[in-house]
């Protein structure tokens, strides 16, 4: 599914230090990543997603299809199980996304 390793964006065509506008993924692709094997980290990654994403900087918008490419477990522990973020590059991230699940969702209810 993903390249793991150097060019872990090489996915969408995208080399790690050609980050512009015009190369992130179209929002139904975002979407569809956005699904995972279980529904609560699919309802809390969408909320991020339709809530937060649009307006948030090209580098949080690279940062948050970067941690789409973890594996399920690993954002188990981060999102849901609150443990701490092994990734200094993620953790404000999952922290931002950790807030959005004490908010009620009007599109995910």
């Amino acid at each position: 599914m993903f390249c793991r390793g150097g060019d872990r964006f090489a996915t969408y065509g995208v080399e790690d230090g050609d980050m512009s506008d015009s190369m992130m993924p179209r929002r139904a692709r975002l979407e569809w990543l956005c699904r995972r094997g279980c529904l609560e980290l699919d309802l809390l990654l969408r909320r991020y997603l339709d809530t937060v994403y649009e307006t948030t900087s090209l580098t949080e918008q690279w940062q948050f299809l970067a941690l789409l490419e973890e594996e399920d477990p690993v954002l188990w522990r981060w999102l849901i199980d609150g443990q701490p973020v092994s990734s200094p590059s993620f953790s404000r991230l999952v922290d931002k996304i950790r807030a959005l699940s004490d908010t009620p969702s009007q599109t995910l209810a």
